[in-house]
């Protein structure tokens, strides 16, 4: 009621919230086309998020026409404000050619932007264009390095995985039983993720023992084996 009511008054973050929860179905009905709605009005305000997330909804035809155009343009208005997950998103608009000519030095600039922010997967993203020479000249040293920083950044997010998992273990301890299911489920849902992670930079830091020195064709089965384990 107050999201709408704020929302209805024009304020931007507001009208973002109040299309997350239409899009979640959080006191609201789940209704794609007012999600896009409200981003949209988000999005002419300014809002990066709301920007990035009605790029999104262009880019999937989520209660909206499908228009690569848009969502493009879209993503482009975010990054272009600093947004580290639009910078990368871009990044691949501008390498697959979607919405926009295929242009792998927009490609590989943006991916960097995003990978200076420390965006583990524009980080890995970056040192495969480094291995290819995609958009930069080729260069394995650019390209292990970036890919050593993925990796670190990677097991950060294993450490920080395991701290929220635990934490809700305690928690669950001192509260359980309940009659919601709302704990149980976030639970589960920490432990999921905790097992995805660690599964992931597990695989990665055994790789890691391997990385350096390393010759081109070492090179290339890290990067082929790490994209793997990017899609636990």
């Amino acid at each position: 009621q107050w999201y709408r009511k704020a929302a209805d008054q024009g304020h931007a973050n507001a009208q973002a919230n109040l299309g997350n929860r239409y899009f979640n179905g959080e006191g609201v009905a789940r209704d794609r086309k007012k999600t896009a709605m409200w981003f949209r009005r988000a999005a002419d305000q300014g809002l990066a998020t709301a920007q990035f997330n009605l790029g999104a909804m262009y880019r999937e035809g989520d209660g909206v026409a499908q228009d690569y155009n848009e969502s493009a343009l879209w993503c482009r208005k975010a990054a272009d404000q600093g947004l580290a997950i639009a910078q990368f998103k871009l990044g691949h608009v501008y390498f697959d050619g979607v919405g926009v000519a295929q242009d792998y030095n927009e490609a590989a600039q943006w991916y960097g932007k995003a990978a200076g922010q420390g965006l583990a997967d524009a980080q890995y993203s970056l040192g495969d264009r480094y291995f290819h020479g995609e958009g930069v000249a080729q260069d394995y040293n650019k390209s292990l390095q970036w890919l050593d920083m993925f990796t670190s950044m990677a097991l950060e997010l294993r450490k920080t995985t395991t701290r929220r998992h635990n934490g809700m273990v305690k928690l669950r301890a001192k509260v359980w039983p309940m009659r919601s299911t709302a704990l149980a489920t976030g639970t589960f849902m920490e432990r999921e993720l905790l097992k995805t992670t660690t599964s992931r930079c597990s695989g990665i830091e055994k790789l890691l023992t391997k990385v350096s020195p390393m010759r081109s064709s070492d090179l290339e089965s890290y990067i082929t084996r790490a994209t793997g384990f990017l899609k636990i």
